[in-house]
């Protein structure tokens, strides 16, 4: 079941990078006159080639990518960044449905140190990962902190690319202004389902 959970958000991701290349392709056939043509334009090579090779690049790099590194994208934090870092200082005071009280009595006191939050937290939550509760925020949190590091990438590559092909300036813009957008809801959109990871984990062990 996890292997197909995970081939589903990684089919999900390769979409994303497919529709980014598409994009890419509108916005370099935009230089063209006539309507007809902007359908021409995908099958165009010299419009085609350079957002292949692009394309095949972010799907490299992202691959080469550590677990830790892709945090440090959606966090912007250099040491530490794992979520589960400020489990018990930061994300689980802040939850509503956390009972830090409750849990402090479970566990004795809670760690500060922010690598024996993080080793603390993964203790919690391994016996709690095939939960269909964690298990989704989990699978929510690998797509969209994937999806992040890759527009990350992308929004260096492309628009390299776009210099030579988008020959409008105002068009070149407006797509740079894009794949900012871009980076930046994945961004929030991987901190979002990263700290609900943790603090669901926290209220499960709190409360169970």
């Amino acid at each position: 079941m996890t292997t197909l959970k995970n081939r589903s958000y990684q089919a999900a991701l390769f979409s994303v990078l497919a529709s980014n290349v598409l994009v890419f392709l509108v916005f370099a056939g935009i230089r063209l006159r006539l309507p007809t043509q902007m359908v021409d334009a995908i099958h165009h090579l010299n419009l085609l080639a350079p957002a292949g090779i692009g394309f095949i690049v972010v799907g490299v790099l992202n691959s080469q990518l550590s677990a830790n590194t892709k945090a440090q994208i959606v966090f912007a934090k250099w040491s530490h960044p794992l979520p589960g870092a400020r489990a018990f200082t930061y994300f689980g005071p802040n939850d509503s449905r956390v009972d830090m009280v409750k849990l402090a009595q479970k566990m004795g006191k809670l760690p500060t140190d922010p690598a024996q939050q993080d080793r603390t937290w993964y203790g919690l939550y391994s016996p709690l990962k095939d939960d269909p509760r964690i298990l989704n925020i989990h699978k929510d949190y690998l797509f969209y902190r994937d999806y992040a590091a890759a527009a990350a990438i992308i929004l260096v590559v492309l628009p390299i690319a776009a210099l030579w092909f988008i020959k409008s300036w105002s068009s070149e813009l407006i797509y740079i202004v894009l794949l900012l957008l871009q980076a930046t809801l994945t961004i929030r959109a991987a901190r979002d389902r990263g700290e609900r990871l943790v603090t669901t984990v926290l209220a499960i062990a709190s409360h169970g």
